[in-house]
C-alpha cells in the first residue's frame, strides 16, 4: 500500500512457483512470466489483485515446444502476446480464462515488451523494435514500421517525457535510446544517452531518474532542444538498480531505487532532492536451503525494534513462533536465528516447502520460502 509514499505497507505476499519469474500488468491485473518449476515450461500466469492485497489465480498459458514472451495487459483492449514471428491477442472469457480472439503474422522478434502509446503499441525485442498501430481495431491492426536496434541486447523499462520515448536498457555496456515519437506510428531516433540503465520518469517536473550500478537523476526539461540531459546527483548504490518509481502524493515527490536488497525512499522537490527518508532493508534469508535437519534465518534491522519471526507452511498455518513481537526487543544490526525444523510443540515437521515472515513493530517488513528435505 503507497498511498503514503513516505511510508509504504507490505499488505500481503504470495509465493510463485516461477523461476527467472518478471511481473507486468495494469489495474487490478497482475501478471507473473517465467519458467514453471514441475512442467519445466514457459508459462504466463494472470492474477486479479484483490482489494486487501491478495491475488486470485485466474488462468495459465504455457508454451507448446516453442518460444513464447510474457502477456502484456492494456486494460482496454486485452492481453497481447508474441510467440516469435505471430502476435497473439486474448481476452477474459465470463470465466475470467484466457480466450483467444485475434492472430497476426508479425516480423520475428524475442525478448518482447509491449509500450501502449494511445491506438499504438511499440514491441521492443531484441535487436529491434515493432510499431503495432490501431490496436483498438482488430481488424485493422497491422505492424506498419520495424525499427533496427544495433548491438543491443534488451530493454528493461521505458518512460515518455512531452513527445520522447526512452529507453533503459538491460545492460550498462549499451546506450539508452531517445526516440521522438510525435508522429506515432512513425519513431524516430533522437539521442543516445551512455550506459544509465533502467529508467523512470517524473514528467511533470521534467525529471529523469536512471541506474543501473548506480542511479542518477537528470534534468530533461531542455532536452527537445538541447538534445542533452543535465545531471542533478548521483545515488551510491550497493547492489544493482533492478527497478526505479516515482510517486506524487499531496503535492510531495518521491522516488523509489530497488536494488537486489532493499529498497530506499527520497522526498525531492523540483529544485533539489533530499537525502534518503526511510531505507526499507527487507534483508532476509535463511542457509542452508533446501535444509535438513535445520537452518539458520538471518536478518538485519536499522533501529532499536520489536521483532516477529514466524515459520507458516504452505497453507499459510502458522508452524513456529521463533521470535515473539512483545518479548523480542533487537538492537539495530544483523542477527540470526536457528529453525530446528519443528513445531510450536517441538514436534518434527514433515518435509515441504515453508514461509517465514519478519514483521519490525508490528509492520510486515519481508517474507521468504525455505524448503524442508529429509
Amino acid at each position: 500500500n503507497v498511498s503514503n509514499p513516505a511510508n509504504p505497507e507490505l499488505m500481503a505476499y504470495y509465493w510463485f512457483d516461477l523461476t527467472n519469474r518478471k511481473l507486468t500488468g495494469a489495474g487490478d491485473i497482475l501478471i507473473a512470466y517465467g519458467s514453471d518449476i514441475l512442467l519445466e515450461k514457459l508459462s504466463n500466469v494472470v492474477f486479479r489483485i484483490m482489494p486487501d492485497g491478495s491475488l486470485e489465480e485466474l488462468d495459465r498459458l504455457y508454451s507448446q515446444d516453442i518460444w513464447i514472451d510474457g502477456l502484456h495487459y492494456h486494460p482496454d483492449y486485452g492481453f497481447f502476446l508474441t510467440e516469435n514471428d505471430t502476435l497473439r491477442l486474448y481476452t477474459l472469457d465470463e470465466d475470467d480464462k484466457l480466450e483467444e480472439i485475434f492472430t497476426l503474422e508479425i516480423p520475428e522478434i524475442n525478448y518482447a515488451e509491449f509500450i501502449f502509446y494511445g491506438n499504438v503499441a511499440y514491441i521492443v525485442g531484441q535487436g529491434k523494435m515493432l510499431v503495432l498501430a490501431n490496436i483498438d481495431d482488430i481488424t485493422q491492426m497491422s505492424v506498419v514500421h520495424e525499427i533496427e536496434i544495433e548491438d543491443y541486447s534488451y530493454f528493461l523499462s521505458y518512460g515518455i517525457y512531452e513527445n520522447l520515448l526512452f529507453l533503459g536498457s538491460n545492460d550498462f555496456i549499451f546506450e539508452n535510446k531517445v526516440y521522438d515519437i510525435s508522429q506515432p506510428e512513425n519513431p524516430i531516433l533522437f539521442a543516445e544517452l551512455d550506459n544509465l540503465g533502467v529508467v523512470s520518469i517524473d514528467a511533470e517536473n521534467g525529471i529523469l531518474f536512471a541506474g543501473f550500478s548506480d542511479t542518477y537523476a537528470f534534468d530533461i526539461s531542455n532536452i527537445a532542444t538541447t538534445g542533452t540531459a543535465l545531471e542533478i546527483q548521483e545515488f551510491p548504490v550497493w547492489n544493482r538498480t533492478e527497478d526505479l518509481y516515482t510517486f506524487q502524493q499531496n503535492g510531495e515527490y518521491y522516488f523509489y531505487i530497488l536494488d537486489q536488497n532493499s529498497c530506499r525512499i527520497f522526498h525531492y522537490d523540483t529544485t533539489a532532492i533530499e537525502d534518503d527518508i526511510v531505507d526499507i532493508n527487507p534483508f532476509l534469508k535463511n542457509y542452508p536451503n533446501p535444509f535438513n535437519p535445520e537452518t539458520i534465518i538471518s536478518f538485519s534491522i536499522p533501529n532499536q525494534s520489536n521483532v516477529e519471526l514466524t515459520v507458516f507452511n504452505f497453507k499459510g498455518q502458522k508452524v513456529k513462533q521463533l521470535l515473539s513481537n512483545s518479548a523480542s526487543l533487537l538492537s539495530s544490526g544483523q542477527h540470526s536465528v536457528v529453525w530446528d525444523g519443528t513445531d510450536d510443540n517441538n514436534k518434527s515437521v514433515s518435509s515441504g516447502i515453508y514461509l517465514y515472515k519478519l514483521k519490525v513493530d508490528d509492520k510486515t517488513m519481508a517474507a521468504r520460502k525455505c524448503i524442508l528435505l529429509k
